[in-house]
């Protein structure tokens, strides 16, 4: 399954503030939410990252765009071919 994703309005440094004020006990999830602006399960989902993969999960992913693209422009093409195609294009580019 692939999500659309988008460019945050929040920055790498706003998001791992809001999930350390979380962690550490500073500010409820619901507070710090409101206060940014943005949905709890925004923050919700940042926490996870942050706990599964560490601070850099936070950071956007610069080539996100593209593996939505190919997913996109293949999806009707033999998947044997696409799992081919993904895998030259993440190559390439380092994905």
């Amino acid at each position: 399954m692939f999500c659309m994703s988008r460019k945050s309005s929040f920055s790498y440094e706003v998001k791992l503030k809001a999930v350390k004020q979380y962690i550490s006990g500073e500010a409820s999830l619901t507070s710090i939410a409101k206060v940014l602006g943005a949905g709890r399960t925004t923050l919700r989902q940042w926490v996870y990252a942050f706990k599964d993969q560490g601070p850099e999960a936070l950071r956007p992913h610069k080539y996100n765009g593209l593996r939505i693209w190919l997913v996109d422009q293949f999806r009707h093409v033999n998947l044997g071919w696409l799992v081919i195609l993904f895998r030259l294009c993440c190559g390439k580019f380092l994905i």
